[in-house]
């Protein structure tokens, strides 16, 4: 048996055999992980409230010899709680969506302080402030995790012929390639590029977690991606620290909310394949 104590946020929890519980954390030190844990069903009890996600805590955990991903609490001390979240439903709703996409793509106990700092960067600024704050945010968080993890080409350049992107040039995207293409690579691969059965095994069923304005619909083909969109898709690969990424996008006129939310559902759009 090992003891530890380490720096982690309770991603969810779920009722046990009587007032026992199961914790899913993020644990800076191991990664996801699962714990059980006594009285966090008492009612009054303190753990009760500190367990309520998301929060930020220290946690004291007995891991098994050998088990890097599941333990036994025994103790924790809140550190903060993120109380922004729960003010909305629509910000709760995205919560779980990023869990829903941090569970799918970052394994059970494996350490990962990128995607740590990643998540907590996210959870603690004012990326749930607004509509267009939480749509940059959505994007540069999908961004960093699908890179940092090998499932995310880099969007600088066009993946069929590897040429950097000019200023105003449109680019396209198609699910037979998961990349953005120039022109004249489409035009002189229409037939492979827009084939009907690029994405008939596809589905956009796990965007029901999301409390999305309009529904999306997967495109016929291939999809067109503005010069704005395309540039809001490379400064979020580009900056390491979300505000970094306000700052550029906001000095920059021809970026508004509609072409955030057009990158954000092309994102969005780009996860079908991969989940």
């Amino acid at each position: 048996m090992l003891q530890v104590k380490t720096e982690a946020f309770i991603l969810d929890k779920v009722p046990g055999y009587q007032d026992e519980g199961k914790i899913s954390i993020f644990s800076q030190d191991f990664g996801i992980m699962r714990v059980i844990a006594s009285g966090l069903y008492r009612p009054g009890a303190r753990l009760a409230a500190w367990t309520e996600p998301p929060s930020w805590v220290m946690a004291d955990i007995i891991i098994p010899e050998g088990a890097s991903h599941t333990g036994r609490l025994l103790t924790l001390s809140p550190k903060a709680v993120f109380a922004h979240l729960a003010k909305a439903y629509e910000n709760l709703s995205w919560y779980y969506f990023y869990l829903f996409l941090l569970k799918n793509f970052l394994p059970e106990g494996i350490k990962a302080p990128y995607i740590y700092n990643l998540w907590k960067e996210l959870l603690s600024s004012e990326s749930f402030s607004d509509s267009a704050k939480r749509d940059l945010g959505f994007v540069f968080f999908t961004t960093k995790l699908l890179k940092n993890q090998g499932f995310y080409p880099s969007f600088r350049y066009c993946i069929n012929c590897e040429r950097f992107w000019e200023d105003e040039e449109t680019a396209y995207f198609t699910f037979s390639e998961q990349g953005l293409i120039c022109g004249k690579c489409l035009k002189e691969n229409i037939k492979r590029f827009s084939s009907p059965n690029n994405n008939n095994s596809y589905s956009l069923e796990f965007l029901g977690l999301l409390p999305l304005k309009k529904p999306l619909e997967m495109p016929k083909g291939v999809l067109r991606i503005s010069p704005a969109e395309r540039k809001i898709l490379q400064i979020c690969e580009k900056y390491e620290q979300l505000n970094h990424v306000y700052t550029n996008i906001n000095s920059s006129h021809m970026m508004n909310d509609l072409s955030i939310k057009k990158a954000r559902n092309f994102m969005l759009l780009f996860l079908a394949p991969l989940l």
